[in-house]
This record gives C-alpha cells, structure tokens and sequence, in this order.
C-alpha cells in the first residue's frame, strides 16, 4: 500500500515507475511459481499485472516526450 500511494505522488519520477515494473513482474512470476492455479481466474495476476505494466510503459513514453 505504501509503495502504491509513493507510485500514485511520485508518478513524474523515472525510477518509481521502473521500480514499479520491476516490482509488478516479480510479483507476477512469484505467484506463478508459487500458485499457478490462480493465474487461470478471472482479474488473475496475469491480467492486472500485464495491464498495469503497459500503464507505466505508456507513462514513461509520455514522460520521455516532454523531455526532448
């Protein structure tokens, strides 16, 4: 929760959001390796993980042309 609420104040800050990708595949291999069974579920890590990856991507693309 702490982390999530630093990413939402701190979303202009290049490393957050490279943290965060970092944080979000980690979790999402974690729970494959871990509990394999939920990633078949509806709103399964998969998903969620996946999207808020390309949310942070995009982001930083926005980020990078405001710079230059």
């Amino acid at each position: 929760m702490v982390f999530g609420l630093c990413v939402f104040i701190y979303f202009r800050v290049r490393w957050v959001i490279y943290l965060n990708i970092l944080a979000l595949t980690g979790l999402l291999m974690l729970v494959a390796l871990l509990y394999p069974v939920v990633l078949i579920d509806a709103f399964n890590p998969v998903t969620t993980n996946i999207t808020l990856i390309a949310l942070s991507l995009i982001l930083l693309n926005s980020l990078n042309q405001k710079k230059g």
